[in-house]
């Protein structure tokens, strides 16, 4: 098979998680900040979704295509740490504090 076959495949594969996740999680949360694991998989997703459209036309790209296939995989990575690690410390603050008592006493429908 050609390389866009195994892009487009990918892609399919990424798309079809992407769409997963919300289905995934049955928390109530309704801000990233009160789930940031089920938000690193999201950033996750679709970075990583990027990514491997990207390599599927590295033809096109004006980058190493050893440096291309690093990025496909690490990056998505990375920023999915970055983002939980980011969103785990905004959870220490009065407003996190107070919309989750409010949730509590007035939890969603």
């Amino acid at each position: 098979m050609a390389d866009r076959t195994y892009g487009v495949l990918a892609n399919g594969v990424v798309v079809g998680f992407i769409a997963i996740v919300p289905f995934l999680n049955k928390g109530s949360a309704r801000r990233p900040v009160e789930e940031p694991f089920w938000a690193a998989v999201g950033v996750f997703g679709v970075v990583f979704a990027l990514t491997i459209s990207l390599l599927a036309v590295k033809n096109l790209m004006p980058m190493n295509v050893d440096l291309l296939f690093d990025l496909t995989f690490l990056l998505p990575i990375v920023l999915g740490i970055v983002t939980y690690a980011v969103l785990k410390t905004m959870q220490e603050g009065y407003m996190y504090n107070l919309n989750r008592r409010y949730y509590r006493l007035r939890p969603p429908r």
